[in-house]
């Protein structure tokens, strides 16, 4: 772990940690620091408080007595007895500098971060073709500088693709180009504890300038939130990149259970309509299967997205510098709506493409939004699966 902090308050621990290794999901990582704080909890210690970091920032905190935990995890007897002692937090309640700090690394990060994902532009059922595709990989080097603030680069190497994606062929827009796609330096922050945003500056999809954002809204009643994500860019040259205009949107998620999402909103597409959409995702562990509908102008687009980890669930520890795969790989397929006026469900690769950030905070930062009290909560059997998978061995 990177920015470790422990010490004490009274009779409570207080533990701080940073994750970048189990980038599958943070419970993994909540596992093996409540897991090995508990059984090395000085005696007479009552409660735990662990705070999560992100890029120098806290975004939760999770607390839960001891000695009910610390049973509960060499027992593993009913859990209904920790449940009841759990509490949640997406900033701590507490100030750091009434705590006693036994052993303090918080300055402690990797220095470059290396990520790798596949591209994968694709047309499927075309009057031309069966399936042309651009395959082509990505590389993120991404270095933290100060709390909240990173800077990052990724640089795209095409691997193949089929003919109908080359030059003045009829898809050689979704042919994958070579070269730095990506050069921003990316700022977030909490504006009081309810309003997360995450705004970045520089050069986007090859040859655009601009600037691009997310906030998460918590409202008050309830798990629920609200989503805003804008772009804003100039293009330095006269071939533009598909999806590379300007666009925005606005969303609300309602959380029907920790792992089953409706959101609907309204939204700016890139080639210039608006429309609203309407999405529904269930997650199966770390697998997501949503379902959309997209309607812009006279198009509306139905369609499926598959997101999924592309990395081990452990990977690389702290060090000078971290190689990994991408936490959260997306591919979706869709389909055009026909209608009267509309009788041919023709490709428009173009046509009501939502709006797609180069840097996601929500799932750089905030548990691909599984950061939830509702959703932690229900995770008690894999926190202690990964205690024993991943941190008993660190005991030894």
């Amino acid at each position: 772990m990177e920015r470790v902090r422990v010490g004490t308050i009274g009779t409570d621990l207080v533990v701080e940690y940073e994750n970048q290794r189990y980038l599958h999901n943070e419970v993994d990582a909540l596992g093996v620091v409540l897991g090995l704080a508990a059984e090395h909890a000085p005696a007479g210690s009552q409660r735990l408080h662990v705070i999560t970091r992100k890029a120098g920032l806290v975004v939760f905190e999770t607390s839960v007595s001891v000695p009910s935990y610390r049973a509960w995890l060499r027992d593993a007897g009913e859990s209904a007895a920790v449940q009841a002692t759990l509490g949640f937090g997406r900033l701590p309640g507490y100030d750091a500098a009434n705590v006693q700090w036994a052993y303090d690394n918080a300055q402690s990060a990797t220095r470059l971060r290396v990520r790798l994902s596949p591209l994968l532009s694709y047309t499927v059922g075309a009057e031309v073709g069966l399936f042309d595709y651009s395959l082509g990989l990505q590389a993120r080097a991404s270095a933290p500088l100060w709390a909240g603030a990173e800077l990052y680069a990724d640089v795209v190497q095409r691997i193949d693709n089929t003919i109908n994606m080359e030059p003045d062929r009829p898809f050689a827009n979704l042919r994958l180009r070579n070269g730095l796609q990506t050069l921003a330096l990316q700022q977030s922050f909490w504006w009081g504890p309810r309003f997360f945003a995450s705004v970045g500056a520089g050069l986007y999809q090859y040859n655009t300038v601009g600037a691009e954002g997310e906030a998460t809204v918590f409202v008050p009643w309830n798990a629920d939130s609200v989503h805003l994500r804008g772009r804003v860019v100039h293009h330095t040259d006269s071939n533009p990149v598909l999806g590379a205009d300007n666009a925005g949107s606005a969303s609300y998620r309602w959380r029907m259970t920790p792992t089953t999402w409706v959101e609907g909103g309204l939204n700016s597409y890139t080639d210039g309509s608006k429309g609203p959409s309407l999405a529904v995702t269930r997650w199966f562990g770390d697998t997501a299967l949503q379902m959309f509908a997209r309607k812009g102008g006279g198009n509306t687009f139905v369609g499926l997205e598959l997101s999924l980890p592309l990395t081990p669930r452990q990977g690389i520890g702290a060090g000078l510098a971290q190689l990994s795969g991408n936490p959260r790989y997306v591919l979706p397929v869709r389909t055009l709506l026909t209608s009267a006026t509309d009788k041919a469900n023709s490709q428009r690769p173009g046509a009501v493409r939502p709006i797609d950030l180069s840097y996601k905070s929500e799932v750089e930062l905030l548990n691909s939004g599984r950061d939830t009290p509702d959703y932690i909560s229900t995770q008690l059997p894999r926190l202690r699966e990964s205690f024993y998978q991943f941190g008993l061995a660190l005991m030894q």
